[in-house]
């Protein structure tokens, strides 16, 4: 992806094919690119003449989300990431919009941003990557922290700073095998165990080139590897590799005081 448009490699000539999007401009480029689950490809840009547009490689057809049934309310805005859940609905992450899902069977679309009431109202307006985990919970690396989305529960999660993230910015993140969430903030790389109640924090001491990732979504190999981007290179590690290990240590209190008054536990059998 190029700020004049896109360009795909073509592996039975060996020849990359280049094309614009209708109303390309110099100095807008392209955010992310999203191949779904019928061969169609999705193209989001920072562009508010253009923002999603899905291409079929078939037909040679592109369509502006402007001109898909349901999905207008989300045309023409800065759009820098999505996903395709296991129910098959969009969801996409917006430059100041927060998080929207569309919905192509009710032809519906919904919003999590700072403006909106209730459970749906977030903190993070500027959301860089979206991830679903294993048990159909949406999460959302924003410039708030790390963003967890229950809609069958009407659940949210928020990780920043004050809950051990590191840092109030969640750039990247990834789902492993075992249900864990990996996130690259300013400040690091940060496991979130399956039970969503423990952090682990990676730096420079644990071999990153970086502990600044960049604004770009995560990727997962067919191999379950992890690719993330940071601002001396990318990182590609197996999270499977890594194993917790926490352990439960066992503490005996003797004696507490309460108002200078100094009270005695029982001994334990």
């Amino acid at each position: 992806s190029t700020t004049r448009g896109i360009n795909i490699y073509n592996r039975k000539t060996g020849k990359i094919e280049f094309f614009g999007l209708p109303s390309y401009k110099k100095g807008q480029y392209q955010m992310f690119t999203f191949e779904d689950t019928d061969g169609k490809l999705w193209f989001l840009t920072n562009a508010e003449n253009e923002g999603i547009t899905r291409y079929d490689p078939a037909t040679g057809i592109l369509t502006n989300a402007s001109e898909i049934p349901g999905l207008q309310a989300f045309a023409h805005k800065d759009t820098w990431c999505m996903l395709r859940d296991k129910k098959g609905r969009y969801w996409f992450g917006f430059e100041n919009m927060g998080v929207g899902m569309y919905d192509p069977v009710s032809q519906s679309t919904q919003l999590w941003n700072s403006r909106e009431p209730g459970w749906k109202a977030i903190a993070g307006d500027l959301v860089f990557d979206v991830k679903e985990d294993k048990n159909g919970v949406i999460w959302a690396a924003s410039s708030a922290g790390l963003i967890g989305i229950d809609t069958d529960h009407q659940k949210k999660w928020l990780f920043n700073n004050n809950s051990g993230l590191g840092s109030n910015t969640a750039l990247q993140l990834a789902v492993d095998q075992l249900n864990r969430i990996w996130v690259g903030t300013g400040r690091g790389l940060v496991m979130i165990d399956s039970s969503r109640t423990r952090l682990t924090t990676f730096g420079l001491e644990e071999g990153l080139p970086s502990t600044h990732f960049m604004e770009a979504a995560a990727t997962v190999t067919p191999s379950g590897e992890i690719i993330m981007s940071t601002q001396l290179g990318y990182v590609l590690f197996d999270p499977m590799k890594y194993q917790s290990n926490f352990k439960n240590i066992s503490f005996y209190v003797p004696t507490y005081q309460v108002f200078n008054r100094e009270y005695r536990l029982p001994d334990p059998d």
